[in-house]
Parts: structure tokens; sequence; C-alpha cells
């Protein structure tokens, strides 16, 4: 997920601004992908903006994007070694996790249970506190690729993934795949997001969260 990307005028986010929109951007995105035809592959993917804190100029969840012209929706990037800035647009495969066929995924060579854990992980921020967003997202980054890295907060959301991803729920979870699936750093990522209304706060509990 790492990003050139400098016309930001200052880094971070507003935590009031997120109180007041999370609920309502998690039911937006939940409608999303069955706006745009969820079965008709590909669509195009555009990057909207970083909405999230950024690490070391490195922005993290949530990421702002749109698909096939719908409302944003915010997404998190599980690749952080391709780029990307805020108007780029794509075209992606979209991967129900739940099908258990990660087939079409950037990172299939890492198994089901990768994803799961990264679907774990990602379910989580809809019940667990602003400030932890972007460990999360270092924790998923790290998982696909080892040498990204992370704090022991990150490494404790791992360690819990890894303990409980075959308790998760991934009906409602897509993985947003570029169709250049192979391409150069410079290319398109790959994202996460939800894609159901049945997926709200407080249906995911997070077993003793990292403090």
């Amino acid at each position: 997920m790492y990003s050139t990307y400098k016309a930001r005028a200052s880094f971070g986010y507003k935590v009031a601004d997120y109180c007041n929109v999370v609920k309502r951007s998690i039911l937006l995105a939940c409608l999303i992908f069955w706006a745009v035809g969820l079965f008709a592959s590909p669509v195009y993917i555009g990057l909207v903006s970083f909405d999230g804190t950024f690490v070391n100029g490195i922005p993290t969840y949530p990421y702002s994007l749109v698909a096939a012209g719908s409302p944003p929706f915010w997404a998190m990037c599980d690749d952080y070694y391709h780029d990307g800035t805020p108007g780029d647009q794509w075209l992606a495969n979209l991967t129900n996790l739940g099908t258990g066929n990660p087939t079409n995924l950037r990172f299939a060579s890492f198994g089901l249970v990768a994803y799961e854990e990264v679907g774990w992980i990602f379910l989580q921020t809809f019940n667990t506190p602003t400030s932890q967003w972007p460990d999360m997202n270092f924790a998923v980054w790290h998982i696909f690729n080892p040498t990204v890295v992370i704090t022991p907060t990150a490494q404790r959301w791992i360690n819990l993934a890894m303990a409980n991803y075959q308790y998760g729920d991934y009906t409602h979870v897509y993985i947003a795949t570029p169709l250049q699936i192979n391409a150069s750093p410079t290319g398109d990522q790959e994202f996460i997001s939800t894609g159901s209304t049945t997926v709200r706060q407080g249906d995911q509990p997070s077993p003793n969260p990292p403090a």
C-alpha cells in the first residue's frame, strides 16, 4: 500500500469526523457491490482519497473508493508494495471471500487462510477504536509481505487473527483485485471491503483487542 502521493496538506484524521460518519460509511459500503452488479466482474474501481492516518508518510485504512461510478465507500489496502494516488482508476475482479476460492486474488499463493486472517482483521475495524486502525492495516500488509516492519500491537492483531479466523463470517467480505495482477510496484493495489448490510458494528466481536 506504499504511496508517493504528497498533495495532502496535513497528515492524520479527525476522530470526531469519523465518529459522525462511521456507521453511515459502513452501510454505504455494504450496498455498493450490489448496486454495481456483484458478479459482473470486472468493474472499474477508482481511488478517491486517503482518509486514514499517515504513518511515516504512508496512508492507512480507510481509503475511499468508488466502484463503477458508485458513491464513495471505505476499503482497506492489503497490498503494501503497489502504489496508488487519488484519481487512479483501474479494472478489478471482485471476489467474495466467503466462497473460499482465492484463485483470482493477488496473493493467492499465500492460500485461503491468509486471506481469512486478513478478512478477520478488517472486520474488527467495525468495533475497534480508530486509534488502532493503522496497526491493523500494517498487520494486514505484514501477512502478505513479511518484510513490512510492524509494531508489537500489529503483531498482536496477527496473533489474534491466527487464533480466530476460523470463526469469522466472510460471506460479506469482498476483494477487489486489479486485472494486472502481476503489475510493477507502480501498478494498482488490491483492496478489501464489505458488500452486505448484514455487517454492522458489533457483528464481529474482537476478543481481547490489543491495548
